[in-house]
């Protein structure tokens, strides 16, 4: 039986924690409830761009200094920032929880913040919006976003633009840093094979020391989908194609129904995508769906990468078992297959301390409470054909996103264009 260890200390940190039994590894994360989709026009990209200075030195340790202790005891320290939160975290033997905290603490409340690094950064991050931009698997998803939720903030880069990076300076990213990273934004979540005692006690040490110092007003509008067809010009063999539809809020239920569909429909090998247009058509190597999902809206996504002469044949192709779902539906053998599926990956997952932290922590932004993998299978077993079919109405509506970037002509784009399902082109 999973039990999930909770507790708030005096400054609104919420400490979590799952015991793993005979691991050797520790997982911990620390998770800033803050994501890009909070900045407002001049903080583009900061939120990312924080994350990078929180790395660069504290009052304690030089950023070589904090390399080199995780190093020398064989550890993994990284972070990472979405569109809703932001997470540092450490993969550890279990006896260094210590060590981990500790540098983990030195890291979020005495970063320095230098003129000197802020400007290194911004030329590192100006690096990795280029590599972001010549490689077209990564500049297709920011083209879409940008295109689908138009004129919203959950739309925009994470990384932020070239003029908003190179701008950044010490006294606006400590100035973001303050109106952010407030405690009772954060939460500490430890998985491992210790006692919850040890943990607390461990957690208090280091974390309690350190004020709340505001309270942050997180404004969010939801956005407005835009059921469009852009296409940018790009010299290359493939084209990159992102389809959107509508998709889910975060919601237990709402994930399970989103999950046995986009497997059904092209999460996976034996998927209908995958087997038609890959296995039977030959018209792409990579084709898949997935969803995306938010505090108040969600992104249903179909990628595929084809040359330029499949373009069209391969886009019709999608479009038919698109509209054969909408019309047809799924089949209750195709239900049971994916509903083994989804049980087994769940089961799967808990055999790792990473994935089960990044798990409970995500569940305690979204829900504020737990829900075990039993609690997930009873959900996936609770399903019934009936109310998948159901489900697909409110995801295939009557047109679609359409984001594309390649090398095509006139003629093909206006071929897609006169599809019922395709509205629109905008050619950028």
């Amino acid at each position: 039986m999973e039990s999930i260890q909770k507790s708030t200390l005096q400054n609104g940190i919420v400490i979590l924690f799952q015991n793993l039994p005979y691991s050797q590894t520790l997982s911990i994360g620390l998770w800033i409830k803050v994501g890009s989709r909070y900045e407002n026009f001049k903080e583009r990209g900061y939120t990312h761009f924080l994350e990078h200075m929180l790395f660069k030195g504290t009052s304690n340790r030089t950023a070589k200094q904090i390399a080199e202790e995780i190093d020398r005891v064989g550890g993994y320290l990284n972070a990472a920032t979405s569109r809703e939160y932001t997470y540092f975290y450490v993969t550890i033997p279990k006896t260094q929880i210590e060590l981990s905290l500790d540098i983990l603490s030195d890291m979020l409340f005495r970063s320095l913040f230098l003129e000197k690094e802020v400007k290194n950064e911004a030329s590192v991050i100006l690096e990795e919006l280029i590599s972001y931009e010549e490689n077209p698997e990564d500049y297709i998803h920011d083209f879409f976003y940008k295109n689908f939720l138009t004129k919203n903030s959950l739309g925009l880069e994470i990384i932020g633009t070239r003029e908003s990076v190179l701008s950044a300076n010490s006294k606006k990213i400590k100035a973001f840093y303050n109106k952010y990273y407030s405690t009772n934004q954060m939460i500490l979540s430890i998985v491992g094979d210790l006692d919850w005692k040890q943990v607390f006690d461990s957690s208090q040490k280091f974390f309690s020391n350190f004020k709340s110092h505001s309270n942050p007003n997180l404004k969010i509008s939801i956005p407005k989908k835009s059921y469009t067809f852009h296409y940018k010009k790009r010299k290359m063999e493939q084209t990159q194609i992102l389809l959107g539809m509508e998709g889910v809020k975060k919601d237990l239920n709402l994930a399970v129904k989103i999950s046995l569909f986009s497997h059904i429909f092209g999460g996976g090998m034996s998927s209908r995508l995958f087997q038609k247009v890959r296995e039977e058509k030959g018209y792409c190597y990579s084709i898949s769906s997935y969803s995306s999902s938010y505090r108040d809206t969600g992104v249903f996504s179909i990628y595929c990468a084809t040359s330029g002469k499949k373009f069209v044949d391969c886009l019709e192709s999608i479009f038919q078992e698109i509209l054969l779902l909408k019309e047809k539906g799924f089949t209750k053998q195709e239900l049971e297959d994916a509903k083994t599926n989804q049980i087994g990956n769940l089961i799967l997952s808990t055999e790792s301390a990473e994935q089960k932290m990044m798990d409970m922590s995500l569940q305690e932004i979204y829900f504020q409470s737990y829900y075990s993998i039993q609690d997930r299978i009873q959900a996936i077993q609770k399903i019934s054909l009936e109310e998948l079919n159901q489900f697909k109405d409110q995801i295939i509506g009557n047109k679609i996103h359409l984001s594309v970037l390649g090398n095509l002509n006139l003629k093909q784009l206006k071929q897609i264009e006169s599809h019922p399902l395709v509205d629109n082109l905008i050619i950028e």
